[in-house]
């Protein structure tokens, strides 16, 4: 499809609509509005910027089966996700650029996430993560599933589906990794000059580390740093 047809038709078409395209699309092609869709399908999507994935804002799915993305770049768009003020998407399906493997790794690095204990077993792996920042957002359950060279990443409403255990047990393992963090400070700049508040942080992660055990029966907590 020739750009200025596919530009005609991304122009013309109500962001209202779900938006299908099959044909094969030129790399230097671009559009502002071509991820604005509340239903997005592109056959050939190898002219897609990482940037193209930031700019989207509260819609419902993409789906993009060929494309030049690779495990940072979907690390990059989840780092994104997870310091956004707002809700971006609830699903996006990619296969990632032809002879990619999964580095699963690289697809969580500087990341805290739970993952399945039975990863491994099954056709697809999945793991659970929250954003950094809360901000004005509901679908706030991020879920990772891959697969050879695909990768599924949806936001979640915890209040609906079967998210709220995940949820409440990624929320234990931010609020125990915030603590352990103001303890580690405390160490390195007061010295022992707070011991009485520093107590009180410590008795704090214990209660923390033992509500984690009493809800945690299924995922391996994992912190992927650089």
């Amino acid at each position: 499809m020739s750009n200025d047809l596919l530009t005609e038709l991304v122009d013309k078409i109500p962001q209202k609509m779900e938006f299908v395209i099959e044909s094969n699309i030129a790399l230097d092609y671009s559009h502002p509005k071509a991820l604005k869709f509340p239903l997005t399908i592109y056959t050939d999507a190898r002219w897609l910027k990482v940037e193209d994935l930031l700019s989207i804002r509260n819609l419902g799915k993409i789906k993009l089966k060929k494309t030049n993305f690779d495990c940072s770049d979907v690390n990059k768009f989840i780092q994104y996700w997870s310091d956004c003020d707002e809700d971006m998407i609830e699903a996006v399906w990619i296969k990632l650029k032809e002879g990619t493997q999964i580095d699963e790794q690289q697809l969580i690095k500087n990341l805290i996430v739970i993952s399945d204990i039975s990863n491994g077993q099954h056709e697809w792996d999945w793991i659970f993560m929250k954003p950094r920042n809360m901000g004005n957002r509901k679908f706030v359950v991020g879920q990772l599933e891959f697969r050879k060279n695909e990768i599924i990443f949806s936001a979640n409403d915890p209040l609906k589906g079967n998210f709220s255990n995940e949820y409440s047990i990624l929320e234990l393992v931010h609020q125990k990794r915030d603590c352990e963090e103001k303890i580690r400070k405390m160490e390195k700049e007061f010295r022992g000059l707070r011991d009485a508040e520093k107590k009180k942080l410590q008795m704090e992660l214990k209660e923390l580390e033992r509500k984690l055990t009493d809800l945690n029966r299924d995922y391996e907590i994992r912190n992927v740093e650089t």
